[in-house]
């Protein structure tokens, strides 16, 4: 019965030691997910599939206002969008 309740105490100390040592999984996003601080960045962050979709609307946003005015022309929709 005491070797019972010595392992059954180990194994608590086990699991509570394996949870500690398990961190959140994030992925690569187009920001940084450390600090990320809005619901939807951690969600980006916790998704590889959200996270891929990400990186790539950053690279094509990227390309697209590679110019001064098609910048101000993508920022002027997304604003009336809004």
């Amino acid at each position: 019965m005491r070797c019972a309740k010595w392992l059954l105490g180990l194994l608590m100390v086990l699991v509570t030691f394996h949870a500690l040592a398990q961190e959140p999984v994030t992925y690569a996003a187009s920001f940084n997910c450390a600090n990320a601080s809005r619901p939807i960045k951690h969600t980006i962050c916790q998704n590889a599939d959200i996270a891929k979709l990400d990186l790539e609307l950053a690279k094509i946003y990227a390309a697209a206002t590679e110019f001064p005015d098609q910048k101000e022309q993508i920022t002027s929709d997304q604003c009336a969008r809004l």
